[in-house]
């Protein structure tokens, strides 16, 4: 069912109307209907709603379309392992779990029960970053991202030092492109609790560059999503039973 977002006529407003952020109070979805009891006939209370978005591409390889955060990393990880299934080069030893993970904004929930089940040894985060390579955007405030450099490796209290330098080497290695992201504390991914779960999770958290995050005109490279996809079997195939991702002292 289509619906709009309504609001007062721009002709009524006060002064201070045309300053301010309307609350939800102030907004209303309009399905059409010209009573309560025709639109319970359509909708309940509670019913879920989206804003709708269509995928498009633009110029630059670029792409604009609703919920990249995250469909983008369920994408990847269903790449991932795609490509290695079809062009081999893991450990006959080494398993694989491609897992995607509910209510990551409310607490990571699903990461964490997952991970409690797997006991991985090791886990790759796939999240999106900001990017700040737009007007008036305040890279101070969220670290510089760029679209189309490469996905970014955080570099923080949630990723692994060992890892850490594995992905670099195998990033250049294979000539693939990637950012620096730092963090000053815990991840606001999923990657705060796997990497505490149990004894603990050598953890890695890589993100593809985002612009307008959360909003229904999000804006990526697909060149970085593939770079990503690239990476993360890149990483995968260096891994055997015998590595250690113990940091040295």
């Amino acid at each position: 069912m289509v619906g709009v977002i309504g609001r007062t006529a721009i002709q009524t407003f006060k002064a201070a109307d045309t300053t301010s952020t309307p609350s939800l109070k102030d907004l209303w979805i309009d399905i059409g209907a010209g009573s309560r009891e025709e639109a319970e006939a359509l909708v309940s209370v509670g019913t879920p709603v989206t804003v709708h978005g269509d995928f498009a591409t633009m110029t630059g390889n670029r792409a604009v379309g609703r919920a990249f955060d995250n469909k983008t990393g369920l994408f990847i990880a269903a790449e991932t392992l795609r490509c290695l299934s079809q062009d081999g080069g893991l450990h006959p030893e080494v398993g694989v779990y491609i897992l995607g993970t509910v209510q990551e904004e409310i607490g990571s929930r699903g990461a964490k029960t997952a991970a409690f089940n797997i006991r991985p040894q090791t886990a790759i985060i796939v999240d999106m970053g900001v990017a700040n390579d737009y007007p008036w955007a305040k890279p101070e405030e969220e670290g510089q991202l760029h679209l189309g450099k490469g996905p970014a490796l955080c570099q923080g209290p949630n990723m692994n030092p060992v890892m850490y330098e594995m992905l670099i080497d195998a990033a250049q290695s294979h000539n693939i492109p990637y950012q620096i992201q730092a963090a000053g504390s815990s991840s606001p991914t999923d990657g705060r609790l796997v990497q505490i779960s149990r004894g603990g999770v050598a953890t890695a958290v890589l993100s593809v560059p985002l612009r307008y995050m959360h909003t229904p005109s999000e804006v990526l490279c697909l060149d970085d999503v593939q770079a990503r996809i690239d990476l993360v079997c890149a990483f995968c195939r260096k891994v055997t039973p015998a590595t250690n991702f113990t940091p040295e002292s």
